[in-house]
């Protein structure tokens, strides 16, 4: 990955895409509403690669989606190898790096202080979702007692040119500086256009005192550069395409949903709207040429915002299983979210299990079932996970139940506490010679182009 500033935007990362065949450019004319992501969610299915819609029905300005859609495209982002980008991610959040104020950036090559909405190609994903929804935006605040920077992804929805409403999570870290701004308005940016490395920084709930800004720079392994807001006092990514400038009105609500989220559902078991804060916007820079960038949200292998999320979800849990058990290997959180699974080593001991599970829970409250398999199990292998499930597991003594922990809020089947599921997949260690599996010699080097016409 090179260490050039101007070359780790958007636009190099997708240059790289375009350079190793995983980027299509889309000269057909797509709407906004429902086809933009119905590609995006079809093209995801299929493997197929990132997106650049050009012609926007409607908009000058072109999208660009599925840019972080596979695991492969995620370790190109961060320079590594799909194979090792999970402990490259581990190593570098560890390691922040401040960021670096400069005094002008490409995202206020133009500046407009009269604010439209509109002029922005804001994609509509569902069919019942209450209008287009920002939703690759990084939303970034500044903690009104502390001034530490927070960075995360959060659902906005348009209500005209300059306002918007956006939802914001109970116990999330923006929640905390909404409240903490008390009765003045809280400053607040959106970036849209951003290397991944930005989105994968925003897409997990770090330390409150941990500047998301900065593991962003120690994920491209070089400092952000950020540049004041033209009229807000906040610090913005200088090479983002888009930022929006504003204010979180104080103690001012307006009705937000519904909207499609990552659990396959709209919201948490209710359609109604609800009530949620709501943004004045201040103004907009942009890039010359900016290009609007677009996530969908859903449960599936098609859906660009479960891939962000697991990346970092699974380094959470490493970390937090890796310290009470030398035994652990690696996690696969899958992509539902939901479930979790372990792989361990021969080093385990008799009770690592129940502790190694206990961990995972206690370290993603978004885990509602956690696996543990051994070294021979393919944890990114779906029919390998429920082949050691169906032939390694006595539901009588190796399904353990924790009852009523802490569950994340959108989960429709609960009500913010939930019993959750841990599974012993490992084979007994006293009983490994009969597990041995079976294998037939050389059979994964055979090519078939040799023996079929």
């Amino acid at each position: 990955m090179t260490q050039d500033h101007e070359e780790s935007d958007l636009r190099c990362y997708l240059a790289d895409l375009e350079k190793a065949g995983q980027l299509v450019r889309v000269t057909k004319a797509v709407d906004p509403r429902y086809e933009i992501a119905g590609v995006m969610v079809k093209a995801a299915q299929q493997g197929k690669p990132a997106l650049l819609f050009e012609d926007v029905k409607g908009h000058s300005i072109p999208v660009a989606a599925n840019l972080c859609a596979s695991r492969e495209r995620l370790a190109l982002a961060l320079g590594a190898s799909s194979e090792t980008a999970r402990d490259v991610y581990r190593e570098r959040i560890s390691r922040p790096l401040p960021v670096e104020v400069v005094s002008s950036g490409p995202c206020q090559e133009e500046t407009l202080s009269s604010v439209d909405l509109s002029r922005l190609p804001i994609i509509t994903a569902h069919e019942l979702d209450a209008g287009p929804y920002i939703t690759a935006g990084v939303v970034i605040v500044k903690d009104p007692r502390s001034g530490v920077y927070n960075a995360s992804f959060q659902r906005v929805l348009p209500l005209g040119k300059d306002r918007a409403a956006i939802y914001i999570g109970a116990t999330s870290d923006l929640m905390r500086c909404y409240q903490e701004s008390g009765d003045h308005p809280l400053p607040i940016a959106i970036a849209i256009g951003l290397h991944p490395a930005f989105l994968l920084a925003a897409a997990v709930k770090f330390p409150f005192h941990v500047n998301e800004l900065e593991v962003a720079g120690a994920l491209r392994q070089q400092p952000v550069r950020v540049v004041r807001a033209v009229s807000v006092p906040l610090e913005v990514p200088a090479g983002a395409e888009i930022v929006l400038e504003g204010r979180v009105l104080p103690k001012v609500t307006a009705p937000e949903g519904p909207f499609g989220e990552y659990t396959g559902y709209y919201g948490a078991g209710s359609m109604a709207p609800r009530p949620s804060q709501v943004i004045e916007f201040t103004a907009m820079t942009h890039r010359r040429r900016p290009i609007y960038q677009a996530l969908t949200t859903g449960p599936t292998p098609g859906h660009e915002s479960s891939y962000l999320s697991c990346l970092a979800k699974e380094a959470i849990v490493l970390q937090a299983t890796m310290a009470v058990s030398p035994a652990v290997e690696a996690v696969n959180i899958m992509l539902s979210r939901y479930i979790g699974v372990i792989q361990v080593s021969e080093k385990r001991r008799k009770g690592d299990i129940s502790q190694i599970i206990a961990a995972a829970f206690s370290a993603m409250e978004y885990l509602k079932y956690v696996i543990v398999v051994d070294e021979d199990v393919d944890i990114d292998s779906y029919s390998d996970i429920f082949w050691a499930i169906s032939t390694r597991v006595d539901p009588g003594k190796d399904i353990l139940v924790f009852p009523q922990m802490r569950m994340e809020p959108l989960d429709p089947s609960t009500e913010g506490t939930c019993d959750k599921i841990g599974i012993d997949a490992t084979v007994p260690l006293d009983r490994r010679e009969g597990f041995t599996r079976t294998k037939i010699p050389n059979c994964e080097s055979l090519n078939l182009d040799d023996y079929l016409p």
